[in-house]
C-alpha cells in the first residue's frame, strides 16, 4: 500500500540466525535486495543501500555501523537487540546522539513484533511503533528546510562528507 521496499544487508559478524528472523516475518515482495555474508554475498552493497534508503535501521551493537549510517543525514533508527549489553562508552554515544536528534532508539522486541504485524497487514504499516518513529523523525528532521538540516548537521558532526552508508524503506 505505501510502497516501502527493505534494503538489508549484514556483517561478517551477523548470526544467520538472524537471516531465518528476517525469511519469517518479511515476506519477499516487500524486499527490493537483501545481501546476507553467511551465504557467501560478498557484494559491497553498504554504500548503495545507505544511499537508496530514506530511513535506516541499525543495530546499537555496531558502533561503525551508527557512525555510517548517522553520516548519511538520513533518519536513523538504531534497535536495541534483546540479549547483550552497551558498554558505558557506547550508552554515552547512544544518549547523546538521540537528545541530538541524530538517531531514534528502539527496543528490538517493538520491532520484531511491529514488523510481523506489518508483513500480516500490510495496511497497517503505519501503526504505533511506526507512528511514533515517523512523527519522532518528522520533529527531528522533518520541521527544518533540507538545507538547514543539512548544515545544522553538517556542524554537528563534522566527519558527515566523508562517509556513505547503510539502508531501508
Amino acid at each position: 500500500k505505501h510502497g516501502i521496499k527493505w534494503l538489508i544487508t549484514s556483517s561478517r559478524r551477523t548470526a544467520p540466525s538472524a537471516y531465518q528472523i528476517f525469511d519469517k516475518i518479511l515476506p519477499r515482495n516487500v524486499i527490493q535486495d537483501d545481501c546476507w555474508v553467511h551465504k557467501n554475498d560478498r557484494r559491497p552493497v553498504m554504500n548503495a543501500y545507505l544511499g537508496g534508503g530514506e530511513v535506516i535501521y541499525v543495530t546499537e551493537d555496531s558502533c561503525s555501523m551508527l557512525h555510517e549510517s548517522i553520516a548519511c543525514n538520513k533518519a536513523v533508527v538504531s534497535v536495541r537487540p534483546k540479549k547483550g549489553s552497551i558498554d558505558a562508552t557506547l550508552l554515552t554515544f547512544l544518549q547523546s546522539a538521540e537528545a541530538k536528534g541524530w538517531i531514534m532508539r528502539c527496543p528490538a522486541d517493538n520491532m520484531i513484533s511491529e514488523v510481523k504485524d506489518i508483513s500480516l497487514h500490510e495496511e497497517n504499516i503505519f501503526n504505533s511503533t511506526g507512528e511514533l518513529i515517523m512523527k519522532k523523525i518528522d520533529h527531528n528532521m522533518g520541521i527544518q528546510t533540507e538545507s538547514k538540516r543539512s548544515q545544522s548537521f553538517q556542524e554537528s558532526n563534522p566527519v558527515s562528507n566523508s562517509w556513505s552508508g547503510f539502508a531501508s524503506r
